[in-house]
């Protein structure tokens, strides 16, 4: 019999971020966040979202990066960047004001 890891409170906590950002998420479209990235340390989160970003409306994008920003806040991360599967920054969280700054919207 194979023994039962458990997870490293880091991985568990990861988890749950996956999944409440895939609960906002899959409001747009199912599975659009490809990866999630989180650093403890700066209190930043990197969400990869599929290129199914690029069909969604303007203000589908405000929408979607505006939860997942609340959703980030309330897991005590103070920074979120959202970038497409290439790298490309689509968002980021503001420096000055509360929404969420869209710097992609289109392929």
């Amino acid at each position: 019999m194979l023994p039962v890891i458990e997870p490293t409170p880091e991985q568990s906590l990861i988890a749950a971020i996956e999944k409440q950002v895939a609960e906002v998420s899959d409001r747009y479209g199912e599975g659009i966040i490809e990866s999630l990235q989180a650093n403890f340390p700066a209190n930043s989160l990197t969400v990869t979202l599929k290129t199914d970003w690029y069909n969604l409306e303007p203000s589908e994008q405000d929408k979607l990066t505006a939860q997942m920003f609340e959703q980030a806040k309330e897991l005590d991360f103070i920074y979120l960047e959202v970038i497409d599967p290439q790298g490309h920054l689509l968002a980021r969280s503001p420096v000055i004001g509360e929404n969420m700054v869209i710097l992609k919207r289109q392929a």
